[in-house]
């Protein structure tokens, strides 16, 4: 049976008479516990797809309903820190090409998704982990001359921060120093002082009139 191929009719009638066929909790639970030997392991890494095989993945466009029953699928999936770590090293060192790189720039995300991202807060946990992955980072010359460059002209802007909680006030002497106080970005900071909308539901950002 090894080697064997079935042909493009064979695997229709196959692909038919699987449709709408639902394992038994008693398969998916073998299914969940079968553990691959270290030789079906190093196979399935050294398995390359078609150049035909590719293209047809790439083109593939997933319906609706199939993004939804994923997306179902994966919340509240949580990974463990074996796997990340894995991802972790797996990713590290890998370059983007070209025209993925250009796909990337010319993304545009949905209004939906800009507005999921806008409301998006993170937790006390997450702002901790983020500030200590940024504690002894030094930034090189060029990406220092870069960040010089862009704060040129945005010296003096200070902003008026009110905790509508406690009732106080603080002034700050620049944008930078509320970024790096609440732990916000830049850009959020700027659009809850163009809107005038709540920063966390608890602070209003304004600029100081300047006299």
């Amino acid at each position: 049976m090894k080697g064997r191929r079935h042909s493009e009719e064979t695997r229709k009638k196959i692909g038919a008479a699987s449709l709408g066929r639902k394992p038994s909790e008693a398969t998916l639970a073998k299914l969940r516990d079968r553990k691959h030997s270290e030789a079906t392991l190093a196979k399935m890494r050294g398995v390359k797809l078609s150049e035909s095989t590719l293209a047809k993945l790439r083109g593939r466009l997933v319906s609706e309903e199939t993004r939804a029953k994923l997306s179902a699928a994966l919340k509240g999936r949580k990974l463990s820190e074996e796997t990340r770590a894995k991802m972790s090293a797996v990713a590290k060192g890998r370059k983007l090409s070209e025209a993925a790189l250009a796909k990337l720039r010319g993304r545009k995300h949905s209004e939906e998704t800009l507005a999921k991202l806008r409301g998006k807060k993170h937790s006390e946990e997450t702002r901790a982990k983020m500030s200590a992955t940024r504690l002894g980072k030094t930034h090189s010359e060029a990406t220092r001359a870069k960040m010089s460059a862009a704060a040129k002209g945005k010296v003096g802007t200070r902003v008026i921060v009110t905790n509508v909680k406690t009732g106080v006030v603080l002034e700050y002497v620049s944008l930078i120093t509320v970024m790096n106080t609440l732990g916000y970005s830049r850009d959020t900071i700027k659009r809850r002082i163009e809107s005038g909308k709540l920063l966390g539901d608890t602070y209003i950002l304004s600029l100081k009139d300047k006299t």
